[in-house]
């Protein structure tokens, strides 16, 4: 996170396009590896049993900052010219020093494992270690930390040969090039339609909000009936349909543009937590799963 926040606060320095793509590049290499990160801290601190639903608030979170990124970056915009940099500029800089600081405080206040907590009690430690330890599922009855291993190389092999790695792969890449395509390009989509360019990033906030909720019930429904493959899969024709309708001639039916944004939005924010708990739930030892 500290490499993250500090190519974003880099990033409103650039001083030519060259500068700009290199800037990107690097944020897309430290941000890589945030969401399957917490998926695998999600599988060490809770059973397969409740997973989804706290990945689901993880990356409910993203869509909620999604709902209100717009507004702060109109209102960041308007300090254009401040410090003699453009509006822009302020928005990586001040975001990206968030990030940093929120970054630090997680080190002291983020534990790796319920083992090594300190605000557990040792009866609290054995009660958590115990349900992790010995959750089953319908299909698998493998302790889920019973089988945790220091790294080694051969995990990482087993894991880059597993066909499933790559059946992950191909869906999560998949459904990120449909996240960040809805987020980056969701104020222009309105703006053409009509709109102001300020009104077009408010009008962003009920498709995020909409997106949070479908991403909280869709995982705690998950968990509750203990299905991940229909969950995820009615996730993901949801975003496409929602695309078919978003792609609609806009200059006839311009609400229809927006109303498939919203079906999109609701079915792809849900869709990743539950592909990353397939995954999690799915893989052994943690080392593997880890990779």
């Amino acid at each position: 996170m500290v490499a993250w926040g500090l190519v974003m606060t880099l990033t409103g320095i650039v001083q030519n396009y060259s500068g700009l793509l290199a800037a990107r590049f690097f944020l897309g290499v430290t941000e890589a590896g945030l969401f399957p990160g917490l998926a695998f801290y999600v599988s060490l601190w809770y059973p397969r049993k409740n997973s989804q639903f706290r990945l689901a608030l993880i990356f409910a979170s993203a869509s909620m900052a999604g709902a209100f990124s717009g507004l702060l970056a109109y209102l960041i915009s308007k300090m254009d010219g401040v410090g003699g940099l453009e509006g822009w500029r302020w928005i990586f800089i001040l975001e990206g020093l968030l990030t940093v600081v929120v970054a630090v405080f997680s080190f002291f206040l983020v534990w790796d494992e319920p083992a090594t907590a300190a605000f557990l009690s040792e009866h609290e430690k054995r009660i958590l270690l115990d349900a992790l330890n010995y959750t089953q599922t319908e299909t698998s009855t493998a302790p889920q930390l019973g089988n945790k291993h220091s790294f080694k190389w051969k995990h990482f092999v087993d894991a880059l040969l597993d066909w499933q790695t790559w059946f992950h792969c191909l869906g999560y890449w998949g459904m990120a090039c449909s996240v960040y395509a809805l987020s980056l390009f969701l104020p222009t989509i309105i703006k053409g339609l009509g709109y102001s360019a300020a009104l077009a990033q408010l009008l962003t906030i009920p498709v995020y909000a909409a997106a949070t909720i479908s991403c909280i019930l869709v995982g705690y429904y998950s968990d509750k009936t203990g299905q991940r493959s229909f969950f995820t899969f009615a996730c993901y024709t949801a975003v496409f349909v929602g695309f078919l309708i978003a792609v609609a001639p806009a200059r006839f039916i311009p609400g229809l543009t927006y109303a498939g944004c919203f079906i999109a939005a609701c079915g792809m924010y849900p869709a990743i937590p539950g592909l990353l708990t397939l995954s999690s739930n799915n893989w052994a030892p943690d080392a593997k799963r880890a990779c």
